[in-house]
């Protein structure tokens, strides 16, 4: 990362377990539960009411970047609640190479340029990070 101290943000929630009670008060969208971190759409406007220093920048950075979250939180919810749902959402990733069953195993596969599905998870994640802290 390139070192640069970001300030913290413009309102009450100075800490980070402030963050979601501050959401849930402030006006706007009224959440029932915490916003979809992998949806670059509710992030920003996460952001937006927290009022961060570098909005601007992680804006700019979530909406340009091919995140894989979304992904990562469907095969999360797989592995975490073993529900139909959540096994459709999985297996629509691509991630799986059965269509008919996920494994575990299938996240150690090769993707395009020999990088393993997982490594390409973390490969994304640190594009990510990397052009919000810029």
């Amino acid at each position: 990362m390139s070192g640069v101290l970001i300030p913290p943000c413009h309102n009450s929630a100075t800490r980070h377990h402030l963050v979601i009670p501050y959401l849930f008060t402030t006006p706007g969208r009224r959440y029932r539960w915490e916003p979809r971190w992998a949806d670059a759409t509710a992030c920003i406007e996460a952001a937006t009411r927290l009022g961060i220093a570098n909005l601007p920048t992680v804006s700019a950075a979530l909406a340009a970047t091919n995140s894989p979250a979304e992904n990562i939180r469907r095969v999360r919810n797989f592995y975490a609640h073993r529900m139909k749902r959540s096994v459709q959402d999985a297996l629509a990733t691509g991630v799986f190479a059965h269509t008919s069953r996920a494994s575990v195993f299938d996240l150690a596969a090769y993707t395009t340029g020999n990088v393993r599905i997982i490594e390409s998870w973390v490969n994304g994640l640190m594009l990510v990070a990397t052009a919000a802290a810029q």
